[in-house]
Protein backbone atom coordinates (compact mmCIF):
# COMPACT_ATOMS: atom_id res chain seq x y z
CA UNK A 1 0.00 0.00 0.00
CA UNK A 2 1.40 3.40 -0.96
CA UNK A 3 0.84 5.64 2.06
CA UNK A 4 2.88 8.49 0.58
CA UNK A 5 0.54 8.73 -2.41
CA UNK A 6 -2.45 9.14 -0.06
CA UNK A 7 -0.61 11.83 1.89
CA UNK A 8 0.31 13.64 -1.34
CA UNK A 9 -3.34 13.64 -2.45
CA UNK A 10 -4.36 14.97 0.98
CA UNK A 11 -1.96 17.90 0.54
CA UNK A 12 -3.49 18.62 -2.88
CA UNK A 13 -7.10 18.49 -1.61
CA UNK A 14 -6.34 20.26 1.67
CA UNK A 15 -6.36 23.89 0.40
CA UNK A 16 -9.89 23.50 -0.95
CA UNK A 17 -11.22 21.91 2.23
CA UNK A 18 -9.35 24.40 4.43
CA UNK A 19 -10.67 27.34 2.44
CA UNK A 20 -14.24 26.24 3.06
CA UNK A 21 -13.79 25.73 6.80
CA UNK A 22 -11.55 28.76 7.30
CA UNK A 23 -14.25 31.20 6.24
CA UNK A 24 -16.64 29.64 8.73
CA UNK A 25 -14.07 29.65 11.54
CA UNK A 26 -12.78 33.18 10.89
CA UNK A 27 -16.32 34.54 10.74
CA UNK A 28 -17.21 32.76 14.01
CA UNK A 29 -14.04 33.87 15.81
CA UNK A 30 -14.35 37.48 14.70
CA UNK A 31 -18.04 37.59 15.61
CA UNK A 32 -17.39 36.12 19.08
CA UNK A 33 -14.06 37.77 20.04
CA UNK A 34 -13.85 40.76 17.68
CA UNK A 35 -10.38 39.56 16.69
CA UNK A 36 -8.68 36.78 14.77
CA UNK A 37 -6.07 34.59 16.49
CA UNK A 38 -3.51 33.58 13.84
CA UNK A 39 -2.06 30.79 16.01
CA UNK A 40 -5.49 29.21 16.38
CA UNK A 41 -6.14 29.48 12.64
CA UNK A 42 -2.86 27.65 11.95
CA UNK A 43 -3.86 24.89 14.38
CA UNK A 44 -7.31 24.64 12.75
CA UNK A 45 -5.65 24.40 9.32
CA UNK A 46 -3.33 21.64 10.51
CA UNK A 47 -6.30 19.82 12.08
CA UNK A 48 -8.19 19.92 8.77
CA UNK A 49 -5.08 18.64 6.97
CA UNK A 50 -4.76 15.85 9.53
CA UNK A 51 -8.41 14.75 9.12
CA UNK A 52 -8.14 14.86 5.32
CA UNK A 53 -4.96 12.79 5.42
CA UNK A 54 -6.28 10.03 7.68
CA UNK A 55 -9.47 9.76 5.64
CA UNK A 56 -7.49 9.35 2.44
CA UNK A 57 -5.13 6.87 4.11
CA UNK A 58 -8.17 4.74 4.90
CA UNK A 59 -9.92 4.86 1.52
CA UNK A 60 -6.98 4.96 -0.89
CA UNK A 61 -5.89 3.35 -3.09
CA UNK A 62 -9.25 2.80 -4.70
CA UNK A 63 -9.46 -0.53 -6.53
CA UNK A 64 -11.05 -1.03 -9.92
CA UNK A 65 -14.78 -1.71 -9.45
CA UNK A 66 -14.52 -4.91 -11.47
CA UNK A 67 -11.90 -6.37 -9.13
CA UNK A 68 -13.98 -5.98 -5.95
CA UNK A 69 -15.83 -9.23 -5.35
CA UNK A 70 -17.51 -10.86 -2.39
CA UNK A 71 -15.08 -12.34 0.11
CA UNK A 72 -15.61 -14.07 3.43
CA UNK A 73 -14.05 -12.67 6.59
CA UNK A 74 -14.40 -9.00 5.66
CA UNK A 75 -15.79 -8.34 9.15
CA UNK A 76 -13.63 -9.29 12.13
CA UNK A 77 -15.46 -8.92 15.43
CA UNK A 78 -13.14 -10.82 17.78
CA UNK A 79 -11.17 -8.31 19.87
CA UNK A 80 -7.40 -8.54 20.22
CA UNK A 81 -7.11 -10.88 17.24
CA UNK A 82 -3.99 -8.96 16.25
CA UNK A 83 -2.12 -10.65 19.11
CA UNK A 84 -2.91 -14.09 17.75
CA UNK A 85 -2.05 -12.94 14.22
CA UNK A 86 1.24 -11.49 15.43
CA UNK A 87 2.21 -14.76 17.12
CA UNK A 88 1.21 -16.88 14.10
CA UNK A 89 2.21 -14.71 11.15
CA UNK A 90 5.52 -13.21 12.25
CA UNK A 91 8.94 -14.65 12.92
CA UNK A 92 8.62 -13.67 16.60
CA UNK A 93 9.84 -16.27 19.07
CA UNK A 94 9.87 -15.29 22.74
CA UNK A 95 12.83 -17.55 23.51
CA UNK A 96 14.92 -16.08 20.64
CA UNK A 97 15.65 -12.36 21.11
CA UNK A 98 17.18 -12.24 17.63
CA UNK A 99 13.65 -12.52 16.18
CA UNK A 100 12.29 -9.44 17.99
CA UNK A 101 13.62 -6.79 15.62
CA UNK A 102 12.62 -8.75 12.53
CA UNK A 103 9.09 -9.24 13.90
CA UNK A 104 8.45 -5.53 14.41
CA UNK A 105 9.28 -4.90 10.75
CA UNK A 106 6.57 -7.28 9.55
CA UNK A 107 3.12 -6.02 8.41
CA UNK A 108 1.25 -7.78 11.18
CA UNK A 109 3.04 -5.59 13.75
CA UNK A 110 3.42 -2.26 12.02
CA UNK A 111 -0.24 -2.19 10.91
CA UNK A 112 -1.28 -2.17 14.57
CA UNK A 113 1.32 0.48 15.44
CA UNK A 114 0.23 2.68 12.50
CA UNK A 115 -3.38 2.43 13.70
CA UNK A 116 -2.31 3.71 17.11
CA UNK A 117 -0.09 6.46 15.66
CA UNK A 118 -2.85 7.52 13.27
CA UNK A 119 -5.07 8.85 16.06
CA UNK A 120 -2.47 10.16 18.52
CA UNK A 121 -2.73 13.61 16.87
CA UNK A 122 -6.54 13.43 17.23
CA UNK A 123 -6.24 13.15 21.01
CA UNK A 124 -3.76 16.02 20.99
CA UNK A 125 -6.00 18.26 18.89
CA UNK A 126 -9.09 17.44 20.96
CA UNK A 127 -7.24 18.31 24.16
CA UNK A 128 -5.56 21.48 22.85
CA UNK A 129 -8.07 22.89 20.42
CA UNK A 130 -11.41 21.82 21.82
CA UNK A 131 -10.45 21.42 25.51
CA UNK A 132 -12.02 17.93 25.60
CA UNK A 133 -11.78 15.88 28.77
CA UNK A 134 -10.68 12.24 28.85
CA UNK A 135 -14.17 10.79 28.30
CA UNK A 136 -14.83 13.01 25.29
CA UNK A 137 -11.46 12.17 23.74
CA UNK A 138 -12.12 8.43 24.11
CA UNK A 139 -15.66 8.81 22.73
CA UNK A 140 -14.65 10.97 19.75
CA UNK A 141 -11.63 8.76 18.96
CA UNK A 142 -13.89 5.71 18.99
CA UNK A 143 -16.53 7.44 16.84
CA UNK A 144 -13.95 8.57 14.26
CA UNK A 145 -12.57 5.04 14.12
CA UNK A 146 -16.08 3.62 13.76
CA UNK A 147 -16.78 6.08 10.93
CA UNK A 148 -13.62 4.95 9.13
CA UNK A 149 -14.45 1.27 9.62
CA UNK A 150 -18.03 1.79 8.37
CA UNK A 151 -16.58 3.59 5.34
CA UNK A 152 -14.58 0.45 4.61
CA UNK A 153 -17.26 -2.16 5.29
CA UNK A 154 -19.86 -0.35 3.17
CA UNK A 155 -17.55 -0.35 0.17
CA UNK A 156 -17.10 3.42 0.35
CA UNK A 157 -20.81 4.02 1.06
CA UNK A 158 -21.93 1.51 -1.56
CA UNK A 159 -19.91 2.94 -4.42
CA UNK A 160 -18.51 -0.59 -4.51
CA UNK A 161 -20.87 -3.54 -4.37
CA UNK A 162 -18.72 -5.25 -1.73
CA UNK A 163 -16.21 -4.04 0.84
CA UNK A 164 -12.65 -3.70 -0.45
CA UNK A 165 -11.17 -3.32 3.03
CA UNK A 166 -11.74 -5.29 6.22
CA UNK A 167 -13.85 -4.00 9.12
CA UNK A 168 -11.80 -4.96 12.17
CA UNK A 169 -12.80 -4.40 15.80
CA UNK A 170 -9.08 -4.30 16.62
CA UNK A 171 -8.84 -1.08 14.59
CA UNK A 172 -11.50 0.45 16.84
CA UNK A 173 -9.45 -0.54 19.89
CA UNK A 174 -6.08 0.63 18.56
CA UNK A 175 -7.43 3.90 17.13
CA UNK A 176 -9.16 4.70 20.42
CA UNK A 177 -5.94 3.89 22.27
CA UNK A 178 -4.09 6.31 19.98
CA UNK A 179 -6.52 9.12 20.84
CA UNK A 180 -6.05 8.34 24.53
CA UNK A 181 -2.25 8.47 24.19
CA UNK A 182 -2.51 11.82 22.37
CA UNK A 183 -4.66 13.20 25.19
CA UNK A 184 -2.07 12.22 27.80
CA UNK A 185 0.79 13.60 25.70
CA UNK A 186 -0.92 17.00 25.76
CA UNK A 187 -1.33 16.77 29.52
CA UNK A 188 2.46 16.58 29.93
CA UNK A 189 3.55 19.05 27.23
CA UNK A 190 4.31 22.56 28.46
CA UNK A 191 2.04 24.33 25.95
CA UNK A 192 0.04 27.43 26.79
CA UNK A 193 -3.51 26.19 26.31
CA UNK A 194 -5.08 29.60 26.87
CA UNK A 195 -4.47 31.07 23.45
Amino acid sequence: MNYFKSIKIAFIIFPLVALLFSYIFIFYQYHKYKSINIFKIIIIYSFILYLTTIYLLVILPLPDKNTVTYKDNMIRLIPFGFINSFLKETSFNLSKPATYLKAIKEPCFYTVIFNIFMTIPLGMYLSLLFKCNLKKVVFISFCLSLFLEITQVTGLYHIYKYPYRVFDVDDLITNTLGGLIGYYIMKFLPINKNY
